[in-house]
């Protein structure tokens, strides 16, 4: 399975929400996170699922070759839930809104194999650092 988890602290401030993937002046960080599902079933549960338990969510929306609903986590997060459209490849299709992308962006989509290089050898498994959760679950 896979974890995500949504920390909260005493006297934290949540980020201003804002329209996921609208440009910013200002400071800028992580705009938003998209966590996929296998069909629209899925998509149209957790949508009821957020409305049942009163957490706002959007409606579904048609992106073209990803059907989504947007959320916030606790912080102010923009959080997607999309399921892709069956026939779209954004790997083999690749299209850009931006009239002037940066020249990070104009690589696409795929890693570049020149700004990641595959390493010569892997770490093995060494030594394990604990974790500040590690002692819930010492014995």
């Amino acid at each position: 399975g896979v974890y995500l988890s949504f920390l909260t602290w005493k006297g934290a401030k949540a980020v201003e929400e804002k329209d996921p993937g609208a440009p910013q002046p200002g400071y800028s960080g992580l705009d938003h996170i998209c966590i996929t599902v296998d069909d629209m079933e899925t998509l149209y549960r957790l949508k009821s699922r957020l409305e049942a338990a009163d957490i706002w969510v959007s409606e579904v929306i048609d992106h073209g070759f990803v059907h989504s609903i947007f959320t916030f986590d606790p912080n102010g997060i923009a959080i997607e839930i999309g399921c892709p459209v069956k026939g779209r490849n954004l790997d083999d299709e690749f299209r850009m809104k931006d009239p002037s992308p940066t020249e990070r962006a104009k690589e696409g989509p795929l890693p570049n194999p020149k700004r990641w290089p595959e390493p010569d050898e892997v770490e093995g498994p060494g030594k394990l650092y604990k974790g500040q959760l590690k002692e819930l679950f010492e014995e």
